[in-house]
């Protein structure tokens, strides 16, 4: 065969596969290892983050409160637990009667002054009742319930001294309650947070 027959042939061989190239379909991209813009890959055995709302802790558990210097009165500190919620409760004295619609929840706590200067608070102006939609429920001026005696509402504690006692909350009757807190100061700051139900 002469050079001119062998170099067509060789040209009719390319063409033949390059036609049959053409007619195959292509194959699919390889999925690419990059994360789209904007979202980030976990990493293999890495777990979310947990959300804030597991910072609060069951009815039982004390928590330990810095409580902030205001005005005339020095930074401290507290370990509070809500000992027992008592859900409904009812008034020691007759003459406090509760409102139609409502119930009464009695929560007893335990207060350690543990810092190093004496607490001095009125719980009931720190304690409120949160239902699952965040609606509070501040808490009332009653003496003493069912349950038993309530808090001191002039407490002073002495550093290592413990007080005892009840403050009571009003909440409409078919409110479910989801948390109880206990702020730092009045008009609120750090809080113990605590889950019911």
């Amino acid at each position: 065969m002469t050079r001119r027959f062998r170099t067509a042939a060789a040209l009719s061989a390319v063409l033949a596969l390059a036609a049959c190239s053409s007619s195959s379909p292509a194959a699919p991209p390889a999925p690419s290892s990059t994360a789209p813009q904007g979202v980030q890959s976990a990493k293999p055995g890495t777990a979310p983050a947990a959300p804030a709302s597991s910072a609060k802790s069951p009815v039982g558990t004390a928590l330990s409160l810095a409580i902030p210097a205001h005005n005339t009165v020095a930074a401290t500190a507290i370990r509070v637990t809500l000992v027992k919620v008592v859900d409904p409760s009812t008034p020691a004295s007759s003459f406090d009667e509760i409102p139609a619609g409502k119930r009464q929840v009695a929560l007893q706590f335990r207060i350690v002054a543990t810092g190093t200067t004496a607490y001095a608070a009125d719980p009931v102006d720190r304690v409120k009742i949160l239902d699952a939609s965040g609606q509070s429920y501040s808490a009332d001026l009653v003496p003493d319930t069912t349950a038993g005696p309530a808090v001191d509402t002039g407490l002073t504690l002495a550093p290592g001294d413990t007080a005892l006692g009840y403050v009571t909350v009003t909440v409409p009757k078919g409110v479910k309650i989801a948390t109880v807190e206990y702020t730092a100061t009045p008009f609120g700051g750090d809080a113990a947070q605590w889950t019911v139900g």
